[in-house]
């Protein structure tokens, strides 16, 4: 779909507004890349290996004397 949209656009637009185009693109795919992308699912995955998944419970105490 994104190859036909740039195709499309590259035959549609002037050079100067197609290379926006392309400009914005890099943008929003790097900030993807950096915030949502791969490096998020690979943190959380080792977050979960590190940390338990349920929180530990309180010890009991009993009676007071």
């Amino acid at each position: 779909m994104g190859l036909v949209q740039t195709l499309t656009l590259a035959r549609v637009l002037s050079p100067e507004w197609f290379s926006l185009f392309i400009l914005v693109g890099a943008i929003g795919y790097s900030l993807w890349l950096c915030d949502l992308g791969p490096p998020r699912s690979c943190s959380s995955s080792c977050a979960q290996r590190i940390w338990p998944l349920r929180p530990t419970e309180a010890p009991r105490r009993g009676p007071r004397p």
